[in-house]
Protein backbone atom coordinates (compact mmCIF):
# COMPACT_ATOMS: atom_id res chain seq x y z
CA UNK A 1 0.00 0.00 0.00
CA UNK A 2 1.41 3.54 -0.57
CA UNK A 3 0.04 7.14 -1.83
CA UNK A 4 -1.60 6.94 -5.23
CA UNK A 5 0.64 8.54 -7.94
CA UNK A 6 -2.78 9.71 -9.56
CA UNK A 7 -4.30 11.70 -6.91
CA UNK A 8 -3.17 13.86 -4.17
CA UNK A 9 -3.92 12.04 -0.87
CA UNK A 10 -2.26 11.90 2.76
CA UNK A 11 -3.67 8.15 3.55
CA UNK A 12 -2.66 5.49 1.23
CA UNK A 13 -4.70 3.57 -1.30
CA UNK A 14 -3.25 2.83 -3.49
CA UNK A 15 -2.46 -1.02 -3.36
CA UNK A 16 -0.08 -2.75 -5.60
CA UNK A 17 0.25 -6.61 -5.97
CA UNK A 18 2.72 -8.26 -7.56
CA UNK A 19 1.00 -12.37 -7.30
CA UNK A 20 -2.03 -10.74 -8.99
CA UNK A 21 0.20 -8.53 -10.85
CA UNK A 22 -2.20 -5.01 -10.83
CA UNK A 23 -2.37 -2.13 -8.94
CA UNK A 24 -5.51 -0.80 -7.89
CA UNK A 25 -6.75 2.74 -5.97
CA UNK A 26 -9.70 2.58 -3.72
CA UNK A 27 -9.53 6.53 -3.73
CA UNK A 28 -9.40 7.51 -7.32
CA UNK A 29 -9.89 4.22 -8.78
CA UNK A 30 -6.90 4.19 -10.95
CA UNK A 31 -6.23 0.73 -12.16
CA UNK A 32 -3.99 -1.66 -14.42
CA UNK A 33 -1.09 -3.72 -14.78
CA UNK A 34 2.93 -2.52 -14.95
CA UNK A 35 2.05 -1.61 -18.99
CA UNK A 36 -0.60 0.52 -18.08
CA UNK A 37 1.08 2.15 -15.27
CA UNK A 38 4.40 2.97 -17.22
CA UNK A 39 1.31 4.09 -20.00
CA UNK A 40 -0.21 6.27 -17.40
CA UNK A 41 2.79 7.58 -15.19
CA UNK A 42 5.60 8.20 -17.94
CA UNK A 43 2.51 9.39 -20.38
CA UNK A 44 4.26 6.81 -23.08
CA UNK A 45 2.73 5.58 -25.46
CA UNK A 46 1.82 1.56 -25.44
CA UNK A 47 5.10 0.57 -28.25
CA UNK A 48 6.81 2.58 -25.97
CA UNK A 49 6.15 1.68 -22.48
CA UNK A 50 6.58 -1.98 -23.74
CA UNK A 51 10.17 -0.62 -24.99
CA UNK A 52 11.03 0.24 -21.74
CA UNK A 53 9.51 -1.80 -19.79
CA UNK A 54 11.60 -4.62 -22.27
CA UNK A 55 14.62 -2.48 -21.64
CA UNK A 56 14.16 -2.54 -17.95
CA UNK A 57 13.89 -6.54 -17.94
CA UNK A 58 16.93 -6.84 -20.29
CA UNK A 59 14.52 -8.65 -23.08
CA UNK A 60 14.80 -8.65 -26.56
CA UNK A 61 11.90 -7.45 -28.37
CA UNK A 62 10.29 -8.79 -31.38
CA UNK A 63 7.83 -7.29 -33.87
CA UNK A 64 5.16 -8.78 -35.65
CA UNK A 65 5.54 -8.19 -39.16
CA UNK A 66 2.03 -9.36 -40.03
CA UNK A 67 0.41 -6.11 -38.03
CA UNK A 68 -0.53 -4.08 -39.94
CA UNK A 69 0.45 -1.24 -38.10
CA UNK A 70 3.88 -2.25 -38.24
CA UNK A 71 6.23 -0.75 -40.44
CA UNK A 72 9.89 -1.91 -40.60
CA UNK A 73 11.32 1.37 -42.20
CA UNK A 74 9.38 3.79 -39.59
CA UNK A 75 11.00 1.70 -36.77
CA UNK A 76 14.60 1.49 -37.86
CA UNK A 77 13.81 5.19 -39.16
CA UNK A 78 12.98 5.98 -35.56
CA UNK A 79 16.35 4.33 -33.86
CA UNK A 80 18.35 6.42 -36.36
CA UNK A 81 16.99 9.62 -35.66
CA UNK A 82 17.44 9.04 -31.91
CA UNK A 83 20.93 7.42 -32.38
CA UNK A 84 21.75 10.58 -34.67
CA UNK A 85 20.47 13.34 -32.59
CA UNK A 86 22.62 11.87 -29.30
CA UNK A 87 25.63 11.90 -31.37
CA UNK A 88 24.70 15.17 -31.95
CA UNK A 89 24.24 16.39 -28.57
CA UNK A 90 27.61 14.81 -27.66
CA UNK A 91 29.27 16.82 -30.39
CA UNK A 92 27.78 20.10 -29.49
CA UNK A 93 28.91 19.40 -25.66
CA UNK A 94 32.49 18.54 -27.02
CA UNK A 95 32.91 22.05 -29.13
CA UNK A 96 31.55 24.10 -26.36
CA UNK A 97 34.21 22.94 -23.61
CA UNK A 98 36.39 23.97 -26.48
CA UNK A 99 35.01 27.81 -27.09
CA UNK A 100 36.39 30.38 -24.56
CA UNK A 101 33.97 32.69 -25.92
CA UNK A 102 30.87 30.61 -25.85
CA UNK A 103 31.70 29.84 -21.93
CA UNK A 104 32.37 33.35 -21.23
CA UNK A 105 28.61 34.35 -23.21
CA UNK A 106 27.05 31.68 -20.84
CA UNK A 107 28.87 33.12 -17.44
CA UNK A 108 27.57 36.47 -18.79
CA UNK A 109 24.30 35.41 -18.33
CA UNK A 110 25.29 33.61 -14.75
CA UNK A 111 25.12 30.00 -16.15
CA UNK A 112 27.49 27.82 -13.89
CA UNK A 113 29.12 24.90 -15.57
CA UNK A 114 26.89 22.79 -13.08
CA UNK A 115 23.38 23.79 -15.05
CA UNK A 116 24.56 23.95 -18.27
CA UNK A 117 26.01 20.43 -17.54
CA UNK A 118 22.60 19.65 -16.21
CA UNK A 119 20.57 20.90 -19.45
CA UNK A 120 23.24 19.54 -22.01
CA UNK A 121 24.39 22.73 -23.33
CA UNK A 122 26.62 22.56 -26.36
CA UNK A 123 27.80 24.53 -29.01
CA UNK A 124 27.55 24.43 -32.72
CA UNK A 125 30.42 25.61 -34.35
CA UNK A 126 30.59 28.56 -37.30
CA UNK A 127 30.91 25.43 -39.87
CA UNK A 128 28.75 24.74 -42.80
CA UNK A 129 29.03 20.90 -42.44
CA UNK A 130 30.78 19.80 -38.95
CA UNK A 131 28.14 16.95 -38.92
CA UNK A 132 28.23 15.99 -42.50
CA UNK A 133 31.90 15.47 -41.96
CA UNK A 134 31.58 13.54 -38.67
CA UNK A 135 28.52 11.72 -39.96
CA UNK A 136 29.28 11.41 -44.05
CA UNK A 137 27.07 7.87 -44.40
CA UNK A 138 24.06 9.72 -42.48
CA UNK A 139 23.21 12.81 -44.74
CA UNK A 140 19.77 11.71 -45.27
CA UNK A 141 19.15 10.91 -41.17
CA UNK A 142 20.54 14.09 -40.53
CA UNK A 143 18.40 15.81 -42.71
CA UNK A 144 15.71 13.62 -41.10
CA UNK A 145 16.30 14.35 -38.01
CA UNK A 146 16.28 18.25 -39.13
CA UNK A 147 19.86 18.60 -38.45
CA UNK A 148 20.79 19.14 -41.73
CA UNK A 149 18.97 21.50 -44.60
CA UNK A 150 18.67 20.44 -48.35
CA UNK A 151 18.34 23.29 -50.49
CA UNK A 152 16.82 24.09 -54.05
CA UNK A 153 20.45 22.61 -55.68
CA UNK A 154 20.68 19.89 -53.74
CA UNK A 155 23.00 21.37 -51.44
CA UNK A 156 23.25 20.18 -48.42
CA UNK A 157 24.59 21.85 -45.12
CA UNK A 158 24.00 21.95 -40.79
CA UNK A 159 21.12 23.56 -39.80
CA UNK A 160 22.83 24.52 -36.33
CA UNK A 161 25.64 26.93 -36.84
CA UNK A 162 27.77 29.08 -34.36
CA UNK A 163 24.83 28.90 -31.51
CA UNK A 164 24.26 27.94 -28.43
CA UNK A 165 23.02 24.23 -28.51
CA UNK A 166 19.75 23.29 -25.72
CA UNK A 167 18.57 19.65 -26.18
CA UNK A 168 15.25 18.86 -25.90
CA UNK A 169 14.34 15.87 -24.26
CA UNK A 170 11.42 13.79 -23.82
CA UNK A 171 9.98 12.07 -20.90
CA UNK A 172 12.34 9.35 -21.32
CA UNK A 173 14.93 11.89 -21.56
CA UNK A 174 15.85 10.97 -25.43
CA UNK A 175 17.08 13.77 -27.48
CA UNK A 176 14.41 14.80 -29.94
CA UNK A 177 15.22 18.03 -30.85
CA UNK A 178 17.46 20.85 -30.29
CA UNK A 179 16.87 24.79 -29.40
CA UNK A 180 19.82 27.25 -30.89
CA UNK A 181 20.46 30.61 -29.68
CA UNK A 182 22.58 32.85 -31.28
CA UNK A 183 25.41 34.84 -29.18
CA UNK A 184 25.50 37.69 -31.26
CA UNK A 185 23.25 40.89 -30.45
CA UNK A 186 21.14 41.70 -33.19
CA UNK A 187 21.58 38.77 -35.03
CA UNK A 188 18.16 37.03 -36.30
CA UNK A 189 16.53 35.23 -35.95
CA UNK A 190 17.52 34.85 -32.13
CA UNK A 191 16.48 31.36 -31.70
CA UNK A 192 16.34 28.41 -34.24
CA UNK A 193 14.56 25.59 -33.71
CA UNK A 194 14.73 21.90 -35.03
CA UNK A 195 11.45 21.25 -36.84
CA UNK A 196 9.28 18.63 -36.32
CA UNK A 197 10.25 14.82 -37.60
CA UNK A 198 9.43 11.69 -36.70
CA UNK A 199 10.24 11.93 -33.67
CA UNK A 200 9.49 15.77 -32.57
CA UNK A 201 6.53 17.30 -32.50
CA UNK A 202 6.27 20.74 -30.69
CA UNK A 203 2.51 20.70 -29.98
CA UNK A 204 3.61 17.73 -27.30
CA UNK A 205 6.60 18.18 -26.12
CA UNK A 206 7.78 20.67 -23.13
CA UNK A 207 11.41 21.83 -22.69
CA UNK A 208 13.04 21.47 -19.39
CA UNK A 209 10.37 18.80 -18.17
CA UNK A 210 12.71 15.86 -17.95
CA UNK A 211 15.37 17.68 -16.13
CA UNK A 212 12.61 18.75 -13.41
CA UNK A 213 11.43 15.40 -13.04
CA UNK A 214 15.30 14.70 -12.42
CA UNK A 215 15.45 17.29 -10.18
CA UNK A 216 11.86 16.07 -8.14
CA UNK A 217 10.20 12.99 -8.81
CA UNK A 218 7.18 14.35 -7.11
CA UNK A 219 6.62 18.21 -8.75
CA UNK A 220 4.24 20.16 -6.50
CA UNK A 221 3.79 22.33 -9.23
CA UNK A 222 4.88 23.28 -12.56
CA UNK A 223 5.93 27.29 -13.64
CA UNK A 224 5.23 27.60 -17.72
CA UNK A 225 7.47 29.84 -19.54
CA UNK A 226 8.25 30.90 -22.83
CA UNK A 227 11.71 30.40 -23.51
CA UNK A 228 14.85 28.48 -22.78
CA UNK A 229 17.13 30.89 -21.06
CA UNK A 230 13.91 31.08 -18.68
CA UNK A 231 14.06 27.80 -17.70
CA UNK A 232 17.84 27.59 -17.32
CA UNK A 233 17.69 31.01 -15.53
CA UNK A 234 15.25 29.99 -13.36
CA UNK A 235 17.58 26.58 -12.28
CA UNK A 236 19.87 28.95 -12.01
CA UNK A 237 18.43 30.41 -8.61
CA UNK A 238 17.10 26.67 -7.67
CA UNK A 239 13.55 26.65 -9.28
CA UNK A 240 13.68 23.45 -10.87
CA UNK A 241 10.04 23.51 -11.52
CA UNK A 242 10.12 25.75 -14.51
CA UNK A 243 9.32 24.49 -18.28
CA UNK A 244 8.79 26.07 -21.83
CA UNK A 245 6.48 25.01 -24.56
CA UNK A 246 8.72 24.95 -28.00
CA UNK A 247 7.92 28.31 -30.14
CA UNK A 248 3.20 27.39 -29.64
CA UNK A 249 0.70 28.46 -27.27
CA UNK A 250 0.07 26.10 -24.97
CA UNK A 251 -1.66 22.83 -26.21
CA UNK A 252 -4.28 20.23 -24.96
CA UNK A 253 -1.42 17.92 -25.38
CA UNK A 254 0.94 19.83 -22.81
CA UNK A 255 -2.23 20.16 -20.25
CA UNK A 256 -2.83 16.14 -20.19
CA UNK A 257 1.13 15.74 -19.84
CA UNK A 258 1.72 18.52 -17.30
CA UNK A 259 -1.18 16.97 -15.09
CA UNK A 260 -0.32 13.77 -15.23
CA UNK A 261 3.09 15.07 -13.15
CA UNK A 262 1.21 17.93 -10.93
CA UNK A 263 -1.99 19.23 -10.12
CA UNK A 264 -1.01 22.78 -9.54
CA UNK A 265 0.27 25.27 -12.79
CA UNK A 266 1.28 28.38 -13.23
CA UNK A 267 1.17 30.39 -16.77
CA UNK A 268 3.68 33.11 -16.63
CA UNK A 269 3.40 35.93 -19.17
CA UNK A 270 4.65 38.99 -19.79
CA UNK A 271 2.82 42.02 -18.48
CA UNK A 272 2.37 43.38 -21.95
CA UNK A 273 -1.09 43.49 -24.83
CA UNK A 274 1.16 40.28 -26.38
CA UNK A 275 1.34 38.88 -22.98
CA UNK A 276 -2.09 39.69 -22.64
CA UNK A 277 -3.46 37.88 -25.72
CA UNK A 278 -1.71 34.59 -24.69
CA UNK A 279 -3.09 34.54 -21.07
CA UNK A 280 -6.44 34.24 -22.91
CA UNK A 281 -5.31 31.54 -25.52
CA UNK A 282 -4.52 29.60 -22.96
CA UNK A 283 -7.68 30.06 -20.74
CA UNK A 284 -9.79 28.81 -22.98
CA UNK A 285 -7.49 25.74 -23.20
CA UNK A 286 -7.44 25.09 -19.90
CA UNK A 287 -11.27 25.24 -19.18
CA UNK A 288 -11.94 21.84 -20.23
CA UNK A 289 -9.87 20.55 -17.42
CA UNK A 290 -11.01 22.45 -14.81
CA UNK A 291 -13.09 19.86 -12.66
CA UNK A 292 -11.84 20.97 -9.52
CA UNK A 293 -9.26 18.68 -9.35
CA UNK A 294 -6.41 20.96 -10.49
CA UNK A 295 -5.39 24.13 -9.37
CA UNK A 296 -4.50 26.45 -12.29
CA UNK A 297 -3.07 30.41 -12.04
CA UNK A 298 -1.69 33.79 -14.16
CA UNK A 299 0.90 35.35 -13.27
CA UNK A 300 2.13 38.64 -15.37
CA UNK A 301 5.33 40.17 -14.98
CA UNK A 302 5.93 43.84 -14.93
CA UNK A 303 6.32 44.93 -18.67
CA UNK A 304 9.44 44.49 -20.29
CA UNK A 305 10.78 42.00 -17.72
CA UNK A 306 10.86 38.36 -18.55
CA UNK A 307 11.49 35.44 -15.65
CA UNK A 308 15.35 35.14 -16.84
CA UNK A 309 15.79 38.94 -16.18
CA UNK A 310 13.51 39.50 -12.86
CA UNK A 311 15.02 36.14 -11.37
CA UNK A 312 18.46 37.86 -11.70
CA UNK A 313 17.35 41.56 -10.45
CA UNK A 314 15.00 40.08 -7.35
CA UNK A 315 16.39 36.56 -6.69
CA UNK A 316 14.82 33.23 -5.59
CA UNK A 317 12.96 34.05 -2.42
CA UNK A 318 11.03 37.56 -4.01
CA UNK A 319 10.44 35.78 -7.45
CA UNK A 320 8.92 32.71 -5.58
CA UNK A 321 7.07 35.21 -3.42
CA UNK A 322 5.76 36.54 -6.71
CA UNK A 323 4.63 33.24 -8.33
CA UNK A 324 3.11 32.79 -4.58
CA UNK A 325 0.59 36.15 -5.28
CA UNK A 326 -0.45 34.81 -9.07
CA UNK A 327 -4.03 35.07 -9.60
CA UNK A 328 -5.87 31.80 -9.88
CA UNK A 329 -7.82 31.08 -13.07
CA UNK A 330 -11.43 31.81 -11.91
CA UNK A 331 -10.25 35.21 -10.15
CA UNK A 332 -8.53 36.19 -13.95
CA UNK A 333 -11.45 35.00 -15.69
CA UNK A 334 -13.94 37.65 -13.93
CA UNK A 335 -11.31 39.95 -13.50
CA UNK A 336 -10.43 40.39 -17.00
CA UNK A 337 -14.09 41.05 -18.10
CA UNK A 338 -15.12 43.31 -15.04
CA UNK A 339 -11.69 45.19 -15.68
CA UNK A 340 -13.68 46.85 -18.72
CA UNK A 341 -17.41 46.68 -17.48
CA UNK A 342 -19.78 48.80 -15.53
CA UNK A 343 -21.16 45.99 -13.15
CA UNK A 344 -23.08 48.52 -11.14
CA UNK A 345 -25.44 48.73 -14.12
CA UNK A 346 -28.00 46.18 -15.81
CA UNK A 347 -26.52 46.85 -18.89
CA UNK A 348 -22.87 45.70 -17.51
CA UNK A 349 -24.22 42.97 -16.06
CA UNK A 350 -25.84 41.85 -18.71
CA UNK A 351 -22.86 42.29 -21.39
CA UNK A 352 -20.99 40.20 -18.48
CA UNK A 353 -22.58 37.68 -18.26
CA UNK A 354 -22.96 37.45 -22.17
CA UNK A 355 -19.28 37.54 -22.42
CA UNK A 356 -18.66 34.57 -20.20
CA UNK A 357 -21.25 32.50 -22.73
CA UNK A 358 -18.95 30.94 -25.05
CA UNK A 359 -16.38 30.08 -22.28
CA UNK A 360 -18.76 28.56 -19.61
CA UNK A 361 -19.90 25.40 -21.99
CA UNK A 362 -15.78 24.61 -21.78
CA UNK A 363 -16.34 23.73 -18.33
CA UNK A 364 -16.71 20.43 -17.02
CA UNK A 365 -20.02 20.36 -15.00
CA UNK A 366 -18.25 19.79 -11.18
CA UNK A 367 -16.95 21.40 -8.56
CA UNK A 368 -14.98 24.32 -10.03
CA UNK A 369 -17.58 25.46 -12.30
CA UNK A 370 -20.28 25.21 -9.02
CA UNK A 371 -17.77 27.47 -6.76
CA UNK A 372 -17.24 29.78 -10.24
CA UNK A 373 -20.84 30.45 -10.52
CA UNK A 374 -21.33 31.37 -6.58
CA UNK A 375 -18.26 33.66 -7.52
CA UNK A 376 -20.05 35.43 -10.41
CA UNK A 377 -23.05 35.67 -8.42
CA UNK A 378 -21.56 37.55 -5.49
CA UNK A 379 -19.25 39.86 -8.33
CA UNK A 380 -23.00 41.26 -9.71
CA UNK A 381 -25.44 40.45 -7.03
CA UNK A 382 -27.40 38.03 -9.00
CA UNK A 383 -29.14 34.85 -8.09
CA UNK A 384 -27.15 32.15 -9.34
CA UNK A 385 -30.33 30.05 -10.72
CA UNK A 386 -30.66 33.18 -12.55
CA UNK A 387 -27.23 33.28 -13.34
CA UNK A 388 -27.49 29.23 -14.70
CA UNK A 389 -30.57 30.05 -16.87
CA UNK A 390 -28.85 33.13 -18.69
CA UNK A 391 -25.79 31.18 -19.19
CA UNK A 392 -28.08 28.08 -20.60
CA UNK A 393 -26.23 25.66 -17.88
CA UNK A 394 -28.28 22.72 -16.52
CA UNK A 395 -28.70 22.63 -12.52
CA UNK A 396 -26.22 21.12 -11.35
CA UNK A 397 -26.76 17.24 -9.90
CA UNK A 398 -27.85 16.58 -6.61
CA UNK A 399 -25.48 13.77 -5.11
CA UNK A 400 -26.16 11.28 -2.60
CA UNK A 401 -23.89 9.83 -0.03
CA UNK A 402 -23.59 6.56 -0.22
CA UNK A 403 -21.26 4.24 1.64
CA UNK A 404 -18.93 1.39 0.44
CA UNK A 405 -20.92 -1.78 1.27
CA UNK A 406 -18.29 -3.90 2.85
CA UNK A 407 -20.06 -7.34 2.78
CA UNK A 408 -20.55 -9.15 -1.58
CA UNK A 409 -23.61 -10.83 -2.38
CA UNK A 410 -23.32 -14.34 -3.06
CA UNK A 411 -23.14 -14.01 -6.92
CA UNK A 412 -20.50 -11.47 -6.26
CA UNK A 413 -18.10 -13.72 -4.50
CA UNK A 414 -17.71 -15.95 -6.64
CA UNK A 415 -16.96 -13.48 -9.52
CA UNK A 416 -14.03 -12.04 -6.57
CA UNK A 417 -12.69 -15.63 -6.17
CA UNK A 418 -12.24 -16.03 -9.99
CA UNK A 419 -10.88 -12.63 -11.08
CA UNK A 420 -8.06 -13.36 -8.11
CA UNK A 421 -7.41 -16.62 -9.17
CA UNK A 422 -8.50 -17.30 -12.92
CA UNK A 423 -6.96 -20.67 -13.50
CA UNK A 424 -9.09 -21.77 -11.21
CA UNK A 425 -11.78 -22.05 -13.53
CA UNK A 426 -10.67 -25.28 -14.70
CA UNK A 427 -10.57 -27.07 -11.66
CA UNK A 428 -14.43 -26.22 -11.42
CA UNK A 429 -16.89 -28.49 -11.34
CA UNK A 430 -19.39 -28.00 -14.54
CA UNK A 431 -20.60 -24.54 -14.66
CA UNK A 432 -24.09 -24.20 -16.70
CA UNK A 433 -26.71 -22.00 -15.22
CA UNK A 434 -28.90 -19.06 -17.23
CA UNK A 435 -27.82 -16.02 -15.79
CA UNK A 436 -29.78 -13.20 -15.25
CA UNK A 437 -28.47 -10.81 -12.82
CA UNK A 438 -25.60 -8.59 -13.78
CA UNK A 439 -23.18 -10.06 -11.28
CA UNK A 440 -23.89 -13.74 -13.11
CA UNK A 441 -23.67 -12.49 -16.38
CA UNK A 442 -20.32 -11.45 -15.71
CA UNK A 443 -19.48 -14.70 -13.78
CA UNK A 444 -20.44 -16.39 -17.31
CA UNK A 445 -18.60 -13.94 -19.79
CA UNK A 446 -15.67 -13.58 -17.87
CA UNK A 447 -15.07 -17.74 -17.63
CA UNK A 448 -15.55 -17.88 -21.49
CA UNK A 449 -13.08 -15.36 -21.85
CA UNK A 450 -10.39 -17.04 -19.22
CA UNK A 451 -11.06 -20.59 -21.49
CA UNK A 452 -10.11 -18.72 -24.69
CA UNK A 453 -6.69 -16.83 -23.25
CA UNK A 454 -5.50 -19.06 -20.06
CA UNK A 455 -4.71 -16.37 -17.99
CA UNK A 456 -2.11 -17.19 -15.37
CA UNK A 457 -2.54 -14.12 -13.43
CA UNK A 458 -5.43 -11.75 -12.45
CA UNK A 459 -2.93 -9.22 -14.05
CA UNK A 460 -3.38 -10.46 -17.35
CA UNK A 461 -7.02 -11.17 -17.25
CA UNK A 462 -7.95 -7.63 -15.98
CA UNK A 463 -5.19 -6.54 -19.19
CA UNK A 464 -7.96 -8.08 -21.63
CA UNK A 465 -11.25 -6.41 -19.55
CA UNK A 466 -9.07 -3.13 -19.99
CA UNK A 467 -12.06 -1.65 -22.03
CA UNK A 468 -15.01 -3.58 -20.38
CA UNK A 469 -18.15 -1.50 -19.82
CA UNK A 470 -17.93 -2.32 -16.22
CA UNK A 471 -13.70 -2.53 -15.44
CA UNK A 472 -14.31 0.03 -12.65
CA UNK A 473 -16.70 -2.70 -10.73
CA UNK A 474 -14.54 -5.60 -11.63
CA UNK A 475 -11.36 -3.84 -10.60
CA UNK A 476 -12.73 -3.52 -7.20
CA UNK A 477 -13.73 -6.89 -6.64
CA UNK A 478 -10.22 -8.21 -7.99
CA UNK A 479 -8.92 -5.58 -5.67
CA UNK A 480 -10.53 -7.11 -2.31
CA UNK A 481 -8.99 -8.57 0.30
CA UNK A 482 -9.49 -12.15 1.27
CA UNK A 483 -8.18 -14.11 4.56
CA UNK A 484 -8.46 -17.32 2.66
CA UNK A 485 -4.85 -19.00 1.89
CA UNK A 486 -5.38 -22.32 0.89
CA UNK A 487 -6.40 -22.56 -3.23
CA UNK A 488 -8.00 -25.61 -1.88
CA UNK A 489 -10.54 -23.53 0.47
CA UNK A 490 -10.97 -21.30 -2.04
CA UNK A 491 -12.07 -23.99 -4.47
CA UNK A 492 -14.37 -25.66 -2.18
CA UNK A 493 -15.92 -22.38 -1.64
CA UNK A 494 -16.33 -21.62 -5.16
CA UNK A 495 -18.36 -24.92 -6.24
CA UNK A 496 -20.02 -24.51 -3.17
CA UNK A 497 -21.72 -21.21 -4.13
CA UNK A 498 -21.84 -22.00 -8.41
CA UNK A 499 -23.98 -25.01 -7.49
CA UNK A 500 -26.01 -22.58 -5.03
CA UNK A 501 -26.10 -20.69 -8.06
CA UNK A 502 -27.17 -23.28 -10.31
CA UNK A 503 -30.11 -23.86 -7.73
CA UNK A 504 -31.27 -20.55 -7.90
CA UNK A 505 -31.22 -19.72 -11.92
CA UNK A 506 -33.15 -24.01 -11.87
CA UNK A 507 -35.74 -22.14 -9.45
CA UNK A 508 -36.09 -18.94 -11.55
CA UNK A 509 -36.66 -21.10 -14.75
CA UNK A 510 -39.11 -23.31 -12.68
CA UNK A 511 -41.27 -20.44 -11.83
CA UNK A 512 -41.45 -18.63 -15.08
CA UNK A 513 -42.69 -22.36 -16.78
CA UNK A 514 -45.37 -22.58 -13.65
CA UNK A 515 -46.38 -18.95 -14.58
CA UNK A 516 -46.25 -19.91 -18.15
CA UNK A 517 -48.90 -22.71 -18.00
CA UNK A 518 -51.15 -20.77 -16.29
CA UNK A 519 -51.63 -18.56 -18.92
CA UNK A 520 -50.74 -19.58 -22.34
CA UNK A 521 -49.62 -23.15 -21.18
CA UNK A 522 -46.64 -25.17 -21.92
CA UNK A 523 -45.40 -26.90 -25.16
CA UNK A 524 -44.40 -30.34 -25.02
CA UNK A 525 -41.00 -29.73 -24.59
CA UNK A 526 -41.62 -27.28 -22.02
CA UNK A 527 -43.39 -29.62 -19.88
CA UNK A 528 -40.27 -31.94 -20.34
CA UNK A 529 -37.87 -29.20 -19.57
CA UNK A 530 -40.41 -28.28 -16.53
CA UNK A 531 -40.72 -32.04 -15.20
CA UNK A 532 -36.45 -32.38 -15.63
CA UNK A 533 -35.47 -28.92 -13.35
CA UNK A 534 -38.34 -30.73 -11.06
CA UNK A 535 -36.49 -33.61 -10.55
CA UNK A 536 -32.67 -32.33 -10.51
CA UNK A 537 -34.30 -29.48 -8.28
CA UNK A 538 -35.55 -31.63 -5.91
CA UNK A 539 -32.80 -33.86 -5.51
CA UNK A 540 -30.09 -31.29 -5.04
CA UNK A 541 -32.25 -30.10 -2.17
CA UNK A 542 -32.15 -33.60 -0.40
Amino acid sequence: MACCPFHQEKSPSFSANHVKQFYYCFGCGAHGNALKFVMEYDNLSFVDAVEDLAAQASLTLRYDSSSPNFSPAKLHQSTDLYTILDKAQSEYITYLKSSPTAIDYLKSRGITGLVAKAFSIGLAPKAWDMLLKKHPKDKQTLIDAGLAIKNDQGRVYDRFRHRLMFPIHDRRGRTIGFGGRTMVKGETPKYLNSPETAVFIKGRELYGLYEAKKQNRNLDKLLIVEGYMDVISLAQHDIWYAVATLGTATTKEHLKLLFKETHHIIFCFDGDNAGRQAAKRALSTTLPFMTGQFQVKFLFLPEGEDPDSLVQKIGKDSFEQTIANAQSLSDYLLSDLKSTLNLNSVEGKAKFINELKPLIPLIPEGIFLSALIHSLSESIHLDQEKIRRALMLKEPPSYINTTKINKLTLTEVALSHVLQDPMIVFDLNTVKFKPKTKAKCLIGEIIQLINTIKPKTSGVLLQHLVNHKDIEYLMSLASRYYPIIERTIRLNELNDIIDRLNNDEAQEVINDLIEKSKNSGLSPDDKKHLLELLGTHQKSKL
